[in-house]
């Protein structure tokens, strides 16, 4: 039996940071195909919003609240079916699979269909979980939820090699078998 070799962390950093680049670029680029001439406006808002602390939305001309929710939870539905499709096709996430990584569920076996699902749901309620308790309740700017968002998520990444997810789903990232692609 083949020894199931644990994707290095530096590989995994840089492959997450490769997905990152795509979910932004290419939610970028949807947004601008979907509405060319409201994107950019409300693009706009929203980057202004990332630093603003939600207290002073009510002083704002904008309906800042209607723009922060919307562009919020559009950028999380695009970025879980980022992830699903990329599981579902490729076994992982683009980045990571050019890094060379593959996930697999603690027996070793390649991620069922049920799996890829119960990760996004992980992944959709620690991110609702943040805005909710960070951005609504504390009144945190988006900024600062988005930090403590991936301290929670990646901070045992740096030390156990997994993240809240994986040990959430049981699953693992492994390198890929050269035999298997």
């Amino acid at each position: 039996m083949e020894e199931i070799e644990v994707m290095p962390i530096e590989r995994r950093l840089v492959g997450t940071s490769i997905d990152k680049i795509i979910v932004l670029g290419t939610f970028f680029l949807m947004n601008l195909a979907l509405s060319p001439f409201d994107a950019p406006k409300y693009l706009g808002y929203y980057v202004g919003l990332l630093c603003t602390n939600p207290i002073n939305y009510d002083y704002m001309i904008e309906p800042c609240w209607e723009i922060d929710v919307f562009v919020t939870v559009f950028f999380v539905v695009w970025n879980l079916l980022y992830y699903i499709l990329c599981e579902y096709k490729l076994g992982i996430s683009l980045g990571n699979r050019i890094m060379g990584g593959q996930i697999l569920d603690i027996e070793d076996n390649p991620i069922s269909f049920g799996m890829i699902i119960q990760r996004a749901l992980c992944a959709l309620a620690l991110m609702a979980g943040a805005y909710l308790l960070f951005h609504v309740m504390m009144k945190l700017p988006n900024v600062l939820v988005v930090i403590f968002f991936f301290a929670i998520l990646d901070s045992t990444t740096l030390f156990k090699g997994y993240n809240l997810i994986d040990k959430m789903t049981e699953t693992q990232y492994t390198m890929r078998n050269k035999k298997t692609n």
